[in-house]
């Protein structure tokens, strides 16, 4: 098996897969309940994460998706003018409140709009567990784009910055985060909407262990 993917387990029942070798350092999550599994974003379609997959659980597993560039390192034998985003039809659509049951295990799906507008969170409640995806993460948040609202951004960081938090789980770069990132980044999301810079084309505002490019 190639060696994109970096196997980590961070709870009996939980496995972060992630790629390093992309820029991004994108990070990938196994949750594993009673009667089948979840797997929380299938990565950037560079290395297989099925077999992995197969390698970590024999139980059904289902899968929620949240730039292929010269910066990282691709497998032998991968071509990237071949590349192309996944194409199928997904079996269900997600809506903000669903709860996804696993057998004596449940997260909370949570829409949370600004990187992209059909962007989730997943938020298992009994840990206290926050899995974030593009939406926080220690590096230079992506605001600028056309599909991306720095205005909805603020309102998710509010909404998730709400709930009662033991571990932020990311999907990009450092792989755990303190809990007071979130209300951290909340604050000086305000501080920028109080002075007019909560807009396109303001610039890159940096806090120290992240930034934001509008």
């Amino acid at each position: 098996m190639d060696d994109w993917f970096t196997m980590e387990q961070i709870a009996p029942d939980t496995w972060r897969l992630s790629e390093y070798r992309h820029w991004e350092e994108t990070h990938c999550y196994l949750l594993l309940g009673r009667d089948r599994g979840l797997v929380i974003d299938t990565g950037l379609g560079i290395g297989d994460i099925r077999e992995p997959l197969e390698a970590l659980t024999d139980m059904p597993v289902e899968a929620v998706r949240a730039m292929v560039a010269d910066r990282c390192r691709l497998p032998e034998g991968f071509d990237v003018n071949a590349y192309q985003l996944f194409q199928g039809t997904p079996a269900a659509l997600l809506a903000d409140g669903d709860e996804i049951d696993l057998g004596g295990r449940s997260l909370r799906v949570l829409h949370t709009p600004g990187h992209s507008p059909g962007h989730m969170c997943f938020y298992e409640a009994d840990r206290g567990w926050l899995f974030t995806g593009d939406l926080v993460y220690r590096g230079e948040l992506l605001a600028f784009f056309p599909s991306t609202d720095p205005a909805a951004y603020l309102h998710s960081l509010e909404r998730i910055a709400a709930l009662p938090v033991e571990r932020v789980l990311p999907g990009h770069h450092d792989p755990d985060l303190p809990p007071e990132i979130v209300p951290r980044m909340r604050d000086a999301f305000r501080r920028l909407r109080d002075r007019g810079q909560l807009r396109h084309g303001a610039g890159t505002f940096r806090f120290g262990d992240w930034s934001v490019r509008l």
